[in-house]
Parts: structure tokens; C-alpha cells; sequence
């Protein structure tokens, strides 16, 4: 195995920081906060979120940048998202199909269960 040439320095990774505060009434709800996140990064940087996931994670990597030690450092944000339409799919889907807890996600959707 070839010895580093010091040309790539070491770094260190340190432990993850798992924030919860951002997942409102949970999956499937939007907050406010997403909200604005959703607006800010479809405005500004032509970035689309959806409400459940990344706009909420936006959220909160929002506030992290206005809150020391966060904002003296450099933030990696990885934005996995994946903009692939699946509408045709989806579309042969029946949402009935799925567990029950899961219909009221589809109420506004479809029709009244």
C-alpha cells in the first residue's frame, strides 16, 4: 500500500449530529419552517424540495447557518433528491393497495375513502 504523499491532508470526521426538531407532526406533514425552506431554495438557487424530507432537512440546515459554531465553519449539504418523474408509475398504482395507516396520505388525491 502506498504511504500518504502529503499532498492530501488527513482529516477528521467528526460524530454525526442528529437533530429531531424539525419533523413537525411527522411523515407526510409540512411545517412552516419547510415551508420557507421549500420557497427560499426554489427562489434563490432554482433547487426543487418536496415537504417531507428535504424541505424540512433544509429547515433546519437554514438555521444551523445563523447559529455558531455552525456559521464559522463550511457546511456540506448533500442534496440527494431525485428528480426522476415516476408519475406514469404511480399512476398504476392503487393507493388502496397500500397499508391502511398510509390512505389518508392520498385523501386529497383521489376520492374520499
Amino acid at each position: 500500500m502506498k504511504k500518504n504523499s502529503g499532498l492530501i491532508p488527513e482529516i477528521e470526521i467528526p460524530k454525526p449530529i442528529l437533530i429531531d426538531d424539525y419533523f413537525g407532526e411527522g411523515y407526510g406533514f409540512p411545517t412552516p419552517e419547510g415551508e420557507h425552506a421549500l420557497l427560499e431554495f426554489r427562489n434563490k438557487e432554482n433547487i426543487n424540495l418536496e415537504p417531507v424530507y428535504t424541505a424540512k432537512t433544509c429547515a433546519a440546515l437554514l438555521d444551523m447557518l445563523n447559529q455558531k459554531p455552525f456559521s464559522e465553519k463550511p457546511i456540506l449539504y448533500w442534496h440527494t433528491f431525485n428528480s426522476v418523474d415516476l408519475s406514469k408509475e404511480a399512476a398504476t398504482i392503487e393507493f388502496r393497495d397500500l397499508p391502511p395507516e398510509l390512505h389518508w396520505c392520498f385523501k386529497d388525491n383521489q376520492q374520499v375513502l
